[in-house]
């Protein structure tokens, strides 16, 4: 059975473990991993080099200044700081 996306090459971070292998994920969910490459094709396949793949973080306590002081650091651009981080899903409270 194929795949939408495979990440080979990886170094698959886990909360039990780290190993080398590749991912293979369909309809948006990792639909199995392997040790070496993936057992089916895949629609597109990134390569990513050795590097390390982990799962998003949820950050279910920011304080964006937003209203406020946006300029400060705003919902854009504390976002965007945390998608650089790996946060995957910010929750907060408004002011």
């Amino acid at each position: 059975m194929g795949y939408d996306l495979c990440i080979s090459n990886a170094l698959v971070v886990e909360a039990d473990g780290v190993w080398r292998g590749s991912l293979g994920i369909r309809d948006g969910k990792v639909a199995a991993h392997f040790a070496g490459e993936p057992d089916g094709p895949a629609e597109r396949v990134i390569d990513a080099g050795g590097c390390p793949v982990l799962p998003g973080l949820v950050d279910a306590h920011v304080h964006f200044n937003d209203p406020g002081r946006a300029g400060w650091e705003g919902f854009d651009c504390g976002s965007m700081g945390a998608a650089a981080g790996g946060v995957t899903t910010v929750i907060g409270e408004t002011q």
